[in-house]
């Protein structure tokens, strides 16, 4: 099964990390480095949207892991 798109929030580390799987081959997995604020970090992932945008503490994320 494809998976289109797969993130993990890597507190520890700082970062935002995705990648996807396509034929049962993952492809290499993109990286951000972000800095987390003390307590709670905030996602927003808005569904039914032409395209779709990523918001994390408020800041649009594009598909290429951009802060924009």
């Amino acid at each position: 099964q494809d998976i289109l798109f797969h993130m993990s929030l890597r507190a520890a580390e700082g970062m935002l990390v995705w990648n996807r799987r396509i034929a049962d081959q993952w492809q290499d997995p993109v990286a951000q480095d972000l800095p987390y604020p003390a307590g709670q970090t905030r996602l927003e992932i808005p569904f039914g949207t032409p395209q779709g945008a990523l918001r994390l503490n408020g800041q649009r994320l594009d598909v290429r892991g951009d802060v924009v």
